[in-house]
């Protein structure tokens, strides 16, 4: 399913990714994404997320789960575990992996609060893109982000 991102070079987000992180970001090409984090230090809030940006790792989840709804906890470690940066699964892979169905699957990304530390961008629909809280061009960005050329459909 690649094909070039719908998004010009020119395209921006700018805006909350978790409630205590932000993040600009502009795709410069099919693969090639600049990111500003803000609202705060490096060394602070903003941290665990560098390796992401960094395309080095995942930012790790366990700090965020004892607030993640419990039903949707297991499933949100499970695609942690076996969806890595540059990978994508659907909701009916992953809700077959966890035995729940694919409409479960969607609603607990969508009631995802924490973007990116959840990589529920990575979950797409198996007919295109699918959907995303936080917006389809973000969506879109994350995934050229991480590699992944996909388009809306």
């Amino acid at each position: 399913m690649r094909a070039e991102p719908s998004l010009g070079p020119s395209s921006v987000f700018k805006g909350g990714v978790t409630p205590s992180v932000g993040a600009e970001l502009t795709l410069l090409g099919p693969y090639a994404l600049k990111v500003v984090l803000f609202k705060g230090p490096q060394n602070g809030p903003l941290a665990p997320f560098k390796p992401y940006w960094d395309r080095e790792g995942d930012p790790t989840l366990e700090p965020y789960a004892p607030a993640l709804k419990p039903d949707c906890l297991k499933l949100y470690r499970l695609l942690k575990e076996r969806v890595p940066f540059g990978k994508t699964v659907t909701y009916g892979r992953l809700g077959r992996w966890a035995g729940l169905h694919a409409r479960k699957v969607a609603r607990c990304m969508r009631d995802n609060p924490v973007p990116v530390v959840v990589p529920c961008h990575r979950v797409v629909s198996s007919t295109g893109l699918g959907g995303y809280s936080q917006g389809l061009e973000l969506k879109l960005l994350l995934l050229a982000h991480e590699g992944i050329s996909l388009t809306r459909r």
